[in-house]
């Protein structure tokens, strides 16, 4: 197939350098800081000025969020210092620093935090999540990775949901992508509502396909034309949404479909896999980018459908010098609904393995086409570079 409308917005440099350049020029007023709304890519190879621009992205907001203020944290690992310390400071002049990480992380590398924050504080705190926050007793982890601001700079209401988790190894090794929101009180409140729910640590009850939204584990919430966040753990595997999304693809002959993913593996991931062959069947355009972690039933099901795939990992044989590796998580669609070309992002935590289904889990969906662009681009881009690799 042909792809006559893949770059109509926005080339592969401009995109790159759209995604990894500072935010915003630095600056000693707090009050000139203005975080900015969009896609974020994040590459091991960047050096300098756009190395690491989503550590940078959230140190920022750190530095510029005033007193009295709150920032939540949830993530799975935490033990970038650099981070950690931003943290610590804003808590001294008198932010309200609220951390959640899975208690498997709760190692060396946070002990300074939670010492500072405490565990019982109302305004700030630092609590490991035994298991999944708002799954079944003893499975699942909380693997989400977002940060909130209620103001930072001359912004309100930042919500910033991402793949990265604050560790040295995301630094140096990994490719990984964010999406920033800012001055948008829904997706503020709504992972405001989650995280008092995952504070608690207690499992919710599973509700599979009630007439009553969100009484479960699942949690949706679309808005705003095309916006929306999704919240594991599932209540059931019909209410997957990845499958949901790729069953409900029309005209999958004029369809464009890129995946992302760091883990990939058993019955989750075939049951995804068997819907990207059967899109691909039906003359979808399909590429699939994954770690080592894929499982030999998933290879062999894209292999034989026809799916186009990459192991950013171990390429079937990389040198043994070749550390970086993909650790976005995307779906990234191209479709014709209408007569009209309709472009959507998924991004966030979801490994689209058997692992997400009792986690905490977090995915927004964005609309516009240019997202979609940059997205697709830096999509592009990871598997250029770690394909040169193998």
């Amino acid at each position: 197939m042909k792809l006559p409308w893949k770059r109509a917005v926005i080339g592969v440099s401009a995109a790159i350098a759209a995604l990894t350049t500072p935010l915003i020029a630095p600056s000693t007023a707090a009050v000139a800081y203005t975080p900015q709304p969009g896609p974020i890519g994040q590459h091991p190879t960047a050096t300098g000025a756009q190395s690491s621009p989503i550590r940078r992205a959230i140190l920022d907001n750190i530095a510029h969020t005033p007193a009295q203020q709150t920032i939540r944290a949830v993530t799975w690992n935490l033990n970038d210092q650099g981070v950690t310390t931003a943290l610590i400071n804003a808590h001294r002049r008198g932010v309200h620093v609220q951390v959640l990480v899975w208690d498997r992380n709760c190692g060396s590398g946070t002990v300074h935090l939670r010492a500072v924050l405490g565990v019982a504080g109302d305004a700030s705190f630092f609590r490991c999540i035994k298991n999944s926050a708002r799954g079944p007793e003893g499975k699942g982890q909380l693997h989400q990775k977002s940060f909130t601001f209620s103001r930072t700079g001359t912004a309100s209401h930042v919500s910033l949901v991402t793949s990265y988790n604050p560790t040295d190894d995301a630094n140096k090794n990994q490719y990984n992508v964010a999406f920033q929101f800012v001055n948008n009180q829904t997706m503020h409140d709504d992972l405001k509502a989650l995280f008092q729910q995952q504070m608690t640590d207690s499992p919710r009850a599973a509700r599979c396909q009630t007439a009553t939204p969100n009484d479960g584990r699942l949690f949706q919430h679309f808005f705003n034309g095309g916006y929306g966040v999704m919240a594991y753990p599932l209540d059931c595997i019909a209410e997957d949404p990845v499958i949901t999304r790729l069953r409900t693809i029309p005209n999958p002959d004029q369809a464009v479909i890129r995946v992302a993913t760091s883990g990939f593996t058993n019955e989750r991931a075939r049951r995804i896999a068997q819907e990207l062959v059967r899109l691909r069947k039906a003359g979808a355009w399909v590429k699939v980018m994954h770690t080592a972690g894929a499982g030999p039933v998933v290879r062999s099901t894209l292999d034989q459908g026809g799916v186009t795939r990459l192991d950013t990992q171990t390429c079937g044989g990389a040198p043994a010098n070749d550390i970086s590796f993909n650790h976005s998580k995307m779906l990234l669609v191209s479709y014709v609904s209408a007569g009209q070309r309709t472009y959507r992002s998924w991004l966030g935590s979801d490994n689209m393995a058997d692992s997400s289904i009792n986690s905490d889990e977090l995915m927004v969906q964005v609309p516009q086409q240019a997202h979609y662009q940059a997205l697709t681009d830096f999509f592009d881009f990871t598997w250029k570079r770690e394909a040169a690799q193998c």
